[in-house]
């Protein structure tokens, strides 16, 4: 999905807002990311995750310095378990990844604050930013 969003080679302008699974960039793809304006983008990523580390996925929300983007932290989580509606992540996966669409697609203003209240909690964490380079916040 970040291809789509971030990559000259794939820039789609018609995605108005994405969510980054467990993201990275994949460099056989070409382009460069993150040249221009980004819709909307919330990334999430278990701290657990082998497959596609961590670092990968912080580099692509620092990177991004001109949209809203959001940062949701899975403490423990693997690379699947969480998107596939396993383990104590996958509630909180749900929730938030809702209030975003419900936000940036919807329109619905209140689903920011909603978002932000079903990140905050034991275990996981939301952070945001737009146009900084803040790495994203460990709340607890």
């Amino acid at each position: 999905m970040a291809a789509l969003v971030a990559n000259t080679c794939c820039r789609d302008r018609a995605v108005t807002a994405a969510i980054v699974l467990a993201g990275a960039e994949w460099p056989p793809m070409g382009g460069a990311y993150f040249t221009s304006t980004t819709p909307p983008i919330l990334f999430v990523q278990g701290d657990a995750d082998n497959v596609n580390l961590p670092a990968d996925s912080i580099l692509m929300y620092r990177a991004d310095r001109t949209g809203p983007r959001f940062y949701l932290d899975l403490f423990g989580a693997g690379h699947l378990p969480p998107y596939e509606g396993r383990g104590p992540h996958a509630p909180v996966v749900a929730r938030v990844t809702v209030d975003f669409l419900d936000r940036y697609l919807a329109g619905r203003r209140g689903a920011a604050a909603a978002m932000r209240r079903d990140g905050h909690v034991p275990g996981p964490s939301l952070a945001e930013g737009a146009g900084d380079r803040r790495q994203p916040a460990r709340w607890r």
